[in-house]
């Protein structure tokens, strides 16, 4: 079995791990056992994250379509290659069985996968604006950019695949993020650092 005894798991703000005022237990649903520690945010945290979201929405936005493509790739790469020590974290904070955290895992890592391939075709049109004399040979062109920071809150019953379904689309779209993992299953989620 995959060894990942750690005492605590600081909680990612802005850029940098950190250890807050407020630590929180996770609780086995299976054992009922204390089975990680780590801490909670606080609302200044939350105002942190944001702010940098903020800064760095042009940045994301001028990223290059084989940019985001790299990156999703490499963090897709990154699950598969850390899938013992993210499996054995599910089974323990979240109870699942490890094979049924193994198929998670995969699913995940395909989530990013797919977003990467979908980064290369973001859509676009180009309508004809013929429908009156003075658009007569002429067409507009439709093109979509991103929307801005995308704030996530997601749910423990799917700690990493659902974080997946909120961070891959972000990134491929060339959106900045802040993600609030469920407070029953936050390690899984902080585990994507690696």
């Amino acid at each position: 079995m995959v060894d990942i005894e750690q005492s605590s798991y600081p909680i990612y703000v802005a850029g940098s791990f950190k250890v807050t005022a407020a630590p929180l237990d996770i609780i086995s649903s299976y054992t009922q056992q204390c089975v990680f520690k780590t801490f909670a945010a606080s609302a200044d945290d939350y105002e942190t994250a944001a702010t940098a979201a903020c800064a760095v929405r042009q940045t994301m936005q001028d990223l290059p379509v084989y940019e985001r493509f790299r990156i999703l790739t490499e963090i897709a790469q990154g699950i598969l290659a850390n899938r013992g020590e993210l499996a054995v974290i599910m089974a323990r904070e979240a109870g699942k069985p490890l094979k049924t955290a193994h198929g998670e895992i995969e699913r995940a890592a395909q989530t990013f996968l797919t977003a990467a391939e979908e980064a290369k075709r973001l859509p676009g049109e180009v309508l004809s604006i013929d429908w009156h004399r003075s658009g007569a040979r002429k067409d507009a062109i439709v093109k979509y950019f991103p929307v801005g920071v995308v704030a996530a809150i997601t749910p423990f019953n799917f700690p990493l695949n659902l974080v997946a379904h909120k961070i891959a689309p972000a990134i491929a779209a060339g959106c900045p993020i802040v993600v609030k993992p469920a407070s029953k299953t936050p390690i899984t989620e902080q585990r994507l650092d690696k």
